[in-house]
């Protein structure tokens, strides 16, 4: 149904802007001049086709994937990042082999062997 009023929308806006760029001619009106009302209205079409789809990107903005989920009939997602009530901590498990807080990885040696801080030749 969206596509037919945009359709329709589009070709009114055609209709429109061709009759008034065709009414701005003076007569003797050539083929050159009708081309150019023409290009004209076409340009007012895209013009108008760009502002509904950026209206259609503000309003997107402002639909939460809850509520999209549930008119879809889709289970709300859980949240990836854990909530908590502002300035408390969240735990955090390090992940085996990776530093923490600056400890080395295997022992003090880097990836390619050699010792933390030491120069390679």
């Amino acid at each position: 149904m969206a596509s037919s009023i945009g359709v329709a929308l589009l070709a009114t806006t055609l209709t429109v802007r061709l009759s008034a760029h065709l009414g701005e001619l003076t007569a003797p009106v050539d083929d050159a001049a009708r081309t150019a009302a023409s290009f004209a209205a076409y340009q007012d079409v895209f013009w108008v086709a760009a502002a509904v789809a950026a209206l259609g990107v503000v309003v997107s903005l402002f639909v939460r994937n809850s509520e999209a989920a549930a008119s879809r009939g889709i289970p709300a997602p859980e949240p990836t990042v854990p909530v908590t009530p502002a300035g408390t901590a969240v735990p955090v498990t390090p992940v085996p082999g990776t530093p923490v807080s600056g400890t080395p990885v295997s022992g003090g040696k880097s990836p390619a062997g050699t010792a933390l801080g030491e120069a390679t030749a």
